[in-house]
C-alpha cells in the first residue's frame, strides 16, 4: 500500500510521502495522497472480500478453480447495475453499488431455485454440481443481457464498459461504506469454519456429524453472494482475485478455513492494490482499469494451474 501511494502519473519519493502523512508535506503531494489513500484502501478492502468469496465458493462447490462469477453472482451484479447506468442515468450515485448488490443476490437465489432438487435416497436440496452449470447459463445470460444494453445504448456507454471493467478511479472514503457488510460477512465465516471445513468431506460423513447440508451450503453460497455483489457494487466487475487468491492460500497455510480464509483475504487484497498501483504506472496518465490488470494476472495463473493439475 505505501508503494502504490507513491506510483502514478505524479511519483511520490519515500520522503514527500512520510511528509504527507504526518501533514508537513507540500500542498501537491498531499492532495495526490490524499486522492490515492482512499482508492487504495477501498482496493486492499475489495480485493479481500473478493477473496472470501472465492474461498465459499469453492467450499461449497468442492472445486479450487470455483469463482463467483461460476454461480452467477458478478453476472447479476453486472446486470443490476448496468440497467441503472443506461436506463435511469439521472438516477442518484447511490442507486448504481445499490442496485449491483441486489441483482447480484437476486441472481444467486434465482440459481439455487432453479438448481435445487431430488438427490439421491429422495432428499431434496442443493446439489454442487446442479449449482454451477446452472450458474454458467445465469452468468451467460446475464453478459449476453448487459452487452444487448450496452451495444444498444446511444448514452453513458463509456460509463457502463468502465463499470464492466472494474475501476477503482475517483473511489473515496464513502465507497468503503459499500464493503462493510462484505468485510462482517467474511469475518462471519471465519467464525463458522468447523462446517466450512465438513463440506470438503463429502456427504454422509457430515450428515452423521450432525450437519444440516443444505442449510448450510445456502448460507455459505449467501455469504459469498454478499461478499461478491458488495464488492462489484463498490468496484465493479473484477475477476480472477476469488480464484487466484484462495488458491495460493491453501498452498501457504493449508486446508483449515479459519487459516486460510484470513490468508486468502490478505492475498486478495495484495493483488488488487498491486494490480491498481501497475494499471496506474504503467500508461501514466492513462489509467488501465484493475479488472483488466487482474485479469492479465490471473489468466496465466490460470492455465499454468491447469497444466499442472493435467500433469498431476
Amino acid at each position: 500500500m505505501a508503494v502504490s501511494l507513491r506510483v502514478g502519473d505524479v511519483p511520490v519519493g519515500w520522503s514527500q510521502l512520510w511528509a504527507a502523512l504526518t501533514g508537513s508535506a507540500e500542498q501537491i503531494t498531499e492532495a495526490v495522497v490524499s486522492f490515492r489513500l482512499p482508492r487504495i484502501l477501498v482496493a486492499a478492502l475489495a480485493g479481500a472480500c473478493l477473496a472470501v468469496a472465492g474461498a465459499a465458493v469453492q467450499a461449497v462447490v468442492r472445486n479450487p478453480l470455483a469463482e463467483p462469477g461460476l454461480v452467477g453472482v458478478t453476472g447479476g451484479a453486472s446486470l443490476g447495475a448496468i440497467t441503472v447506468i443506461l436506463l435511469v442515468p439521472s438516477a442518484p450515485l447511490v442507486t448504481l453499488p445499490a442496485a449491483a448488490g441486489i441483482g447480484g443476490v437476486l441472481m444467486l437465489f434465482l440459481v439455487l431455485l432453479v438448481a435445487r432438487g431430488t438427490r439421491s435416497g429422495g432428499r431434496s436440496g442443493i446439489d454442487p454440481t446442479r449449482v454451477v452449470l446452472v450458474g454458467i447459463g445465469a452468468a451467460a445470460t446475464s453478459m449476453a443481457l448487459v452487452n444487448i444494453m450496452v451495444v444498444g445504448a446511444q448514452m453513458n456507454i463509456s460509463a457502463a464498459l468502465g463499470w464492466l471493467a472494474g475501476s477503482t478511479y475517483g473511489r473515496d472514503f464513502t465507497a468503503l461504506g459499500w464493503l462493510a457488510l462484505p468485510a462482517l460477512a467474511a469475518v462471519l465465516l471465519v467464525i463458522a469454519a468447523r462446517p466450512v471445513n465438513l463440506l470438503s468431506l463429502g456427504e454422509e460423513l457430515p450428515r452423521a456429524l450432525g450437519l444440516d447440508l443444505g442449510r448450510a451450503r445456502l448460507l455459505i453460497l449467501g455469504a459469498g453472494a454478499v461478499l461478491a455483489a458488495g464488492t462489484a457494487a463498490a468496484v465493479g466487475a473484477v475477476g480472477f482475485v476469488g480464484l487466484v487468491a484462495p488458491h495460493l492460500a491453501r498452498r501457504v497455510v493449508g486446508n483449515s478455513t479459519a487459516r486460510m480464509v484470513p490468508m486468502a483475504a490478505v492475498l486478495g487484497a495484495v493483488l488488487v492494490v498491486s494490480s491498481d498501483a501497475l494499471g496506474r504506472w504503467l500508461l501514466a496518465p492513462t489509467e488501465i482499469p484493475v479488472g483488466i490488470v487482474t485479469a492479465l494476472v490471473g489468466t496465466p495463473y490460470l492455465v499454468w494451474l491447469l497444466r499442472r493439475s493435467r500433469d498431476v
